[in-house]
């Protein structure tokens, strides 16, 4: 399947359908209990891992922007059962009901380096839907959060602004200063809480006034970091769910700022209109599949290893075969293609195509794609015709006309759906 480096944990008895129905468990018969709430709405943060993030505000950080698409354009949806240890980042975001072998697994997690993104609200136990909420372990979340929950302010409206920088220079949070307006507002019900562990550092607080103290307004904690074996943990500190209007744009920005984190050396910067995946191979080859869904051109730009690499257009609706292999991007103009090598001699299995390729490395390359022999200067790219190779066992599939569909006489014999 595609890579993926970033999961959204489906929590316990998170009932969120996700289609049209907008009832919890789809039980749309049985009373306004089971409406979608807050915590059904924090799905929609799904959605803003796919949406270009406006420029126009000051949280958007970093020379590129790469929101529109997560870390190798795709991110998995788990349940509580699945295999955590395959991402480095984890995040929840809709409803939890947490228990002692959920607890466990996220601790484990973490400390083998996984990092996690966890709300208070993600540790409830209440018994019945819509109820406050009641904390798992009575709040006392010290193995994996590094504090004690000990009270719950009433919910108000309030100022929320970050205030220091993660531990982690790759979470580039929209740190200003201390003695400025809050960035963000909104209805939230802070949490008391008391450290059990010490190192726990405070990134984000509530805050009134521009003027805050330094010291006092660690008293008023809303997202903490906790290192935890080889990981980390960063839990927002409040009792209201990340899809309550109040939180929403809090919970965006950290979403993306985590999600940014994770970037791989190999990524498209494209438009939200452009969708791709990475299919590793056995033996170390990449391929990148690219869908454009916009009626108009677009261009992207792999970044491989850091380094931004000259763009690549694909037409209205264009779907694109890439390849990256020992530091050399192929890309054929007819995406029907498979790419074989032995050393530095390459086959295309193809018809005759134009095919662009590029040198993604500091060093002269030199190897044959179907008998032509190439020779490539530092970060040099160059297309060439490349002759046709088609194994017999492929010859069917590869004729032009493959995908030719005979006309067809159908009988009316449409259904009420």
């Amino acid at each position: 399947g595609p890579a993926t480096h970033v999961a959204i944990l489906q929590g316990n008895d998170d009932g969120h359908p996700g289609i049209w129905n907008p009832y919890a468990w789809g039980q749309y018969e049985n009373g306004t209990e089971w409406e979608s709430s807050d915590a059904e709405r924090g799905w929609e943060l799904f959605d803003t891992l796919f949406c270009k993030e406006d420029l126009f505000h000051e949280n958007v950080t970093g020379e590129y922007n790469f929101s529109g698409n997560p870390p190798c354009g795709q991110v998995d949806v788990i349940p509580p059962t699945a295999d955590f240890s395959r991402y480095p980042l984890l995040l929840l975001i809709g409803y939890n009901r947490m228990d002692d072998a959920l607890y466990e697994k996220l601790i484990n997690y973490v400390k083998n380096g996984g990092h996690l993104v966890i709300w208070l609200s993600h540790f409830d136990n209440a018994e019945k839907r819509g109820d406050a909420v009641k904390l798992f372990r009575d709040g006392d979340l010290s193995e994996l959060c590094g504090f004690k929950v000990t009270g719950r302010k009433e919910g108000d409206v309030h100022g929320m602004k970050y205030i220091r920088p993660s531990s982690f220079a790759q979470y580039d949070f929209p740190v200003r200063s201390i003695c400025r307006d809050p960035y963000f507002i909104g209805r939230s019900e802070p949490a008391e809480r008391k450290l059990t562990d010490p190192e726990v550092k405070t990134l984000a607080v509530y805050s009134e006034t521009f003027n805050d103290d330094p010291e006092k307004i660690l008293d008023a904690p809303l997202l903490t970091e906790r290192k935890l074996g080889d990981g980390a943990v960063f839990t927002v500190t409040s009792f209201t769910k990340p899809g309550a209007n109040g939180m929403r744009k809090f919970a965006e920005v950290l979403v993306r700022t985590a999600v940014k984190a994770h970037l791989t050396d190999l990524e498209l910067l494209a438009s939200d209109t452009v969708r791709w995946a990475v299919y590793p191979t056995e033996n170390g080859r990449k391929i990148i599949y690219a869908l454009n869904c916009s009626e108009l051109p677009q261009a992207v730009k792999l970044f491989y290893k850091g380094t931004p690499g000259k763009p690549i257009l694909l037409d209205a609706g264009e779907f694109k075969t890439l390849y990256v292999d020992s530091d050399i991007l192929l890309i054929p103009s007819d995406p029907l293609t498979d790419l074989r090598e032995t050393d530095d001699n390459w086959i295309l299995d193809t018809n005759t195509q134009s095919v662009e390729l590029e040198n993604l490395s500091a060093a002269s390359r030199e190897f044959s794609l179907n008998g032509v022999k190439v020779s490539l200067q530092p970060f040099e790219r160059k297309c060439l015709e490349c002759p046709a190779h088609i194994p017999a066992e492929k010859a069917s599939f590869m004729d032009p006309a493959f995908a030719d569909e005979p006309p067809m006489v159908m009988a009316n014999t449409s259904t009420p759906y």
